[in-house]
């Protein structure tokens, strides 16, 4: 894989990233550890955060007909949360902490737009927001 990714822009990288994940997980294969190493990397401790609320399949992808899109995470504390990916905010604690009030970089990926997206073992949940 690191080879393939020589020259890449951050973004692409986890585009590609991200890509063969889910292909791994469309499989049914196990994720490689190299993979998962690599998104720590990336995105720092919050990737170990973040596989957690996928393992627990607490991460609702939301879609409206017109493309419109956001997620719903069900916190820990049993709160849920809105995420939207277009402007890079969370309603959570943590977001608010680690981004607005530290001032730490955002990273912009552009993952690739699927039906099915990558999640350590399991799958995000994807449902409509308005009925077609």
């Amino acid at each position: 894989m690191a080879a393939a990714l020589a020259g890449l822009t951050l973004p692409a990288v986890v585009e590609e990233l991200l890509s063969e994940m889910a292909a791994a997980v469309q499989e049914n294969a196990r994720i490689p550890d190299e993979h998962l190493s690599l998104l720590k990397f990336i995105f720092g401790p919050s990737a170990i955060q973040a596989l957690d609320l996928v393992d627990r399949q607490s991460i609702t992808l939301i879609s409206s007909p017109s493309g419109r899109r956001i997620y719903q995470v069900l916190g820990s504390s049993g709160k849920t949360y809105t995420c939207l990916a277009s402007c890079h905010y969370c309603s959570c604690p943590a977001f608010a902490f680690s981004v607005l009030r530290k001032s730490d970089s955002l990273l912009e990926p552009r993952a690739p737009s699927r039906s099915k997206t990558y999640s350590h073992n399991s799958l995000f949940q994807r449902r409509t927001a308005l009925p077609t």
